[in-house]
């Protein structure tokens, strides 16, 4: 899809989508760093939040009330019409990142330059809901940034630009998605000040390189022991702020797993000077030297995973050594 045809394009009215912290700060940078004029603003309803169940706005919503940007909270795009709505702005792009709700074919369509959505990862790989926590959870070496066409297929659409960035082996998703989000709103912004350029060399997604993911749900959170250690590391950091890896241990009903160290195969005898051995998948063994405690896990395949960081229910975060103050015995077995 390509609508720029090949004359330049400065100064164009925007409408932007977005709902959560990090869209609000494409948003943010929009208006600080460009000089198109973002024209009005979509974002999803307020929702109650907290113990009180105040209806909040999102983020992005609040971001435009403050100035005085027009702002529509649709519960459903089709249903109230949003197409004729937003034709009333005259817009001639919508820019979308992280909306939460797919566009119908009547609203992405509506601006005479198309739509554009900023992704976070290498397109065709990892279309969906969340490709930050998925390549983690995959543990692939590197993802990064597509801006491409909204179309009809989620995330289908031809490619306009995109970055690489290099996994850290030990961030987590948390960390990596603002570690990443500055390249992005970059990636984004360029793309909006040389949109003929790029709209002019737009790429097709190649149909066989493509992968998927899921949303997180909580039913992703439960280690399951048997898998090998890298397994296991990759998945504790891509669920890490939420929803959280979890395991079970007498006396505990459940504790969220936040942060763990595979041990290397060549490191793992020295690991374990003072400890009694973890034979089983799920066993743990209890290293002291001096006042230093540290916490180990077999795995399934054989390997010892170091839990750093982790919370009982009903606790605060701890460290291992934190949680191991209250514990005297040298081993035991999570579930």
């Amino acid at each position: 899809m390509n609508r720029s045809g090949s004359f330049a394009i400065t100064d164009m009215r925007l409408g932007y989508f977005g709902s959560p912290p990090i869209s609000a700060r494409l948003l943010e940078a929009i208006l600080k760093s460009t000089d198109h004029t973002v024209a009005c603003v979509v974002s999803n309803p307020d929702r109650p939040r907290g113990r009180s169940g105040t209806f909040i706005p999102t983020e992005v919503a609040q971001l435009a009330l403050e100035r005085d940007i027009p702002l529509f909270r649709f519960e459903k795009l089709k249903a109230e019409n949003a197409a004729a709505q937003l034709a009333e702005f005259k817009v001639d792009l919508f820019v979308v990142f992280a909306y939460g709700r797919l566009l119908p074919e009547a609203v992405f369509q509506l601006p005479p330059l198309g739509s554009i959505n900023l992704h976070a990862s290498l397109l065709p790989h990892l279309r969906g809901a969340a490709p930050i926590q998925m390549a983690l959870y995959n543990g692939d070496p590197e993802t990064g940034w597509s801006v491409q066409y909204v179309a009809t297929e989620l995330d289908s659409g031809d490619v306009l630009a995109r970055a690489a960035l290099k996994i850290n082996p030990h961030e987590t998703a948390g960390e990596l998605t603002e570690r990443m989000l500055p390249g992005g709103i970059d990636l984004m912004l360029d793309t909006l000040d040389h949109f003929s350029e790029r709209a002019a060399t737009a790429t097709p997604q190649d149909p066989a390189q493509v992968t998927t993911c899921p949303k997180l749900t909580m039913e992703m959170s439960p280690i399951d022991w048997n898998n090998p250690a890298g397994i296991i590391h990759n998945r504790v950091r891509a669920l890490n702020p939420w929803p959280v890896a979890r395991t079970r241990f007498s006396g505990e009903k459940s504790i969220k797993v936040y942060r763990t160290a595979p041990v290397l195969e060549s490191d793992q005898d020295n690991a374990l000077p003072l400890a009694a051995p973890a034979d089983a998948p799920g066993d743990f063994t209890v290293s002291r030297s001096g006042s230093q405690k540290r916490l180990f896990v077999r795995c399934g395949d054989a390997r010892l995973l170091e839990i750093l960081e982790l919370q009982p229910e009903n606790r605060k975060k701890l460290t291992s050594g934190e949680f191991l103050n209250g514990y005297q015995k040298d081993s035991g077995r999570f579930e």
